[in-house]
């Protein structure tokens, strides 16, 4: 709604024609945001983004009381998400921008679209400072604006440990994916898309090319080539930016073309330009919005048995478990996205056990009671990157997983009697390799099936457990314990659950062939 509303053209109010053309960047922007659109509090860093926006844009039209607004708007976004410091750029470019073309007036005489007076460039720095100050106003002991400098070194990998540490080392952001720059993959995505119409839509109106608004735009850009974390924010800039810009271009085309109704046949051109964008922001069919939790993202099933636990020992977990441990108030987790973490303990945390010599270590400081962990990656069948694939079994006993993480409790510690107990005996689910035939069906067969009862969403559970089925002989186990599972899986993992689905039914068909023949 705030980018539909930054999007009216500069001099008037929506009309159906510039509604048709903000249409396609404002649907670029939101399956942009899709991608990102979790309960988590960076929502609030878009919302306030798009706000902040539509203020600039209403003080270059004349209406200064929103801008003003700002630092009050900046009091409640950092008290809400740090990345109340991406405001600072706009608004930096705002003044920087304004100085500038000023110098150029009074150099040449001649006034560029959109170029301010000097005091309009005065309350725009005042503003600016302002909002900086208004950014410290929490009680969080780091400040926004550094905290953010260094998050952005740590994402680009400049300065080194020296750039992008401090107490509390940040410096392990380099090191998670959504960090990391999108490059050439990014131009087949909605963000690509965005990317190539709001340089279109400068192209088409090159004479009315507002300065601050193509520097924005091209600042902005650049950043999920940075980290495709902040492709939202270059969403958020550009999509009101290109939708004036077109709106413009298709209102100077002339009502007629001979006997071509030209502005009606671009509006629905854009129109249908934004329709055909839809594709765009399904390339991750199991991405919902919503405030829910996916399947596969959080550990569900070894939180659940931590809290049944009432655990409260030293508990080690993958970094982006963190969250979710503190959402579920069980831990305290060990690490989390705030990076709150010893510089010498930061290449141990995030390889986890996987890289069992420098986790040793980790442990041998910490002596953990239990380990909820992610599914390691690399190659499964050599060992290439990671070497070991989960944790010493005898050490570790496996109590809980689901296709998120595995929970493994230390055998002589705390929780000794839960280890024994609950311990998952014959089977190794960090390995994705299922060895056929079982070397202990009937033990296998009893754990898989435990792992269904206990986490019914698993699709690895119900997977295994399948094929287990199919092998020990019993194809209608297989077909039952699947099928709930095909309708609310997607890709591959939809393809090897119907695999098993019309294995088991030609199973049971021959099988009922068989019996047929018999009783004849």
């Amino acid at each position: 709604m705030v980018l539909l509303l930054d999007s009216t053209p500069r001099a008037g109010r929506h009309t159906v024609l510039t509604v048709c053309a903000a249409v396609i960047p404002v649907a670029l922007a939101i399956e942009t945001y899709r991608y990102r659109a979790v309960a988590r509090t960076e929502i609030f860093s878009a919302l306030l983004l798009a706000v902040t926006m539509w203020a600039i844009r209403r003080f270059e039209d004349g209406l200064v009381r929103p801008l003003l607004a700002l630092p009050i708007v900046a009091v409640l976004w950092t008290n809400l998400h740090p990345g109340v410091a991406v405001s600072l750029a706009p608004l930096a470019i705002l003044v920087c921008c304004g100085v500038t073309l000023a110098l150029i007036r009074r150099v040449t005489g001649r006034a560029a679209p959109g170029a301010p007076r000097w005091r309009e460039i005065g309350v725009a720095a005042a503003v600016l400072t302002a909002v900086a100050i208004a950014s410290a106003l929490t009680p969080a002991r780091a400040n926004p604006i550094v905290e953010a400098m260094r998050f952005v070194s740590a994402a680009i990998r400049i300065g080194g440990s020296a750039g992008a540490t401090s107490s509390e080392s940040i410096a392990f952001l380099a090191n998670i994916q959504e960090m990391r720059g999108g490059g050439y993959a990014l131009w087949g995505t909605p963000v690509g898309a965005l990317i190539a119409l709001s340089a279109l839509s400068f192209l088409l109106r090159p004479r009315s090319i507002r300065f601050r608004e193509l520097i924005t735009v091209v600042a902005f850009a650049v950043l999920p080539f940075v980290a495709v974390r902040f492709a939202i924010f270059f969403a958020i800039v550009a999509a009101p930016i290109a939708a004036r810009n077109l709106g413009e271009a298709t209102a100077a085309l002339p009502d007629r073309l001979g006997s071509v109704p030209a502005r009606t046949c671009a509006a629905v051109g854009l129109a249908l330009a934004a329709v055909a964008s839809t594709p765009l922001g399904a390339q991750a069919p199991h991405i919902r919005f919503g405030a829910g939790v996916s399947r596969g993202v959080f550990p569900v099933r070894g939180v659940d048995y931590l809290q049944a636990l009432r655990f409260d020992g030293a508990l080690f977990n993958t970094l982006h478990f963190g969250g979710y441990l503190e959402w579920r108030e069980v831990g305290p987790p060990f690490q989390d996205g705030r990076g709150a973490i010893k510089p010498e303990d930061a290449a141990a945390a995030l390889s986890g056990p996987t890289v069992w010599p420098s986790f040793m270590m980790l442990d041998s400081r910490y002596h953990f009671d239990a380990l909820l962990v992610s599914y390691p990656a690399g190659d499964p069948a050599s060992g290439a990157r990671f070497g070991v694939f989960e944790p010493d079994r005898s050490t570790w006993s496996l109590v809980a997983f689901d296709d998120a993480g595995l929970l493994y409790l230390r055998r002589d510690g705390k929780y000794a009697e839960a280890a024994a107990r609950d311990e998952f005996r014959s089977i190794t689910p960090a390995s994705p390799l299922l060895a056929l035939p079982p070397l202990d069906p009937a033990g296998e067969l009893a754990d898989y099936r435990r792992s269904v009862r206990e986490a019914p969403d698993c699709f690895r559970c119900r997977y295994f457990l399948g094929e287990l089925a199919l092998a020990t002989g019993t194809p209608e186990e297989a077909a039952r314990v699947v099928a709930p599972a095909i309708s609310r899986a997607f890709g591959p993992e939809r393809d090897v659950l119907e695999s098993v689905a019309t294995r088991a039914a030609d199973a049971l068909r021959t099988a009922g062939a068989g019996g047929v023949l018999s009783a004849h």
